[in-house]
């Protein structure tokens, strides 16, 4: 009888040890999953695929720099480079560089020194500003 207790207690707790290990498991996989979707919602992680080859695009506007030489307009510079558009606005009542930047997806401080506007929240309705846009790809 006590032969059969030994391979009892032998056998529930390698099936515990077990359970216990795959529970473990399945707990580092689900986390792993969750630290991955957290990463790419919140922009820590980025896939770009870039079917033409072209190594400089920029997938937003927070990734563009102006140039810094006064050599070159600003306005010219983004008529010269195919990835983006530029487009005038006309602004509303009301209306901030924060709000265009969310409608356009174009950092306001972008739009900002394209337009040398000194106060960004002091825009005058009316007047009409270039915004940078980046050009979908087709």
């Amino acid at each position: 009888m006590s032969d059969m207790l030994i391979l009892y207690d032998s056998v529930t707790s390698g099936i515990k040890k077990w359970l216990r290990n795959f529970f473990l498991m399945f707990l580092v996989i689900v986390m792993g999953i969750i630290i991955t979707v957290i990463a790419f919602t919140q922009g820590w992680i980025k896939i770009v695929l870039n079917p033409n080859g072209h190594n400089n695009r920029f997938e937003n506007m927070r990734e563009y720099q102006l140039p810094q030489s006064n050599d070159e307009s600003i306005i010219e510079n983004f008529r010269r480079n195919p990835w983006f558009n530029l487009i005038r606005h006309s602004v509303e009542p009301g209306e901030t560089l924060f709000d265009l930047e969310n409608r356009y997806g174009t950092d306001w401080k972008v739009i900002r020194k394209l337009n040398r506007i000194e106060n960004p929240l002091d825009l005058n309705p009316g007047n009409t500003i270039w915004v940078p846009v980046k050009m979908v790809d087709s």
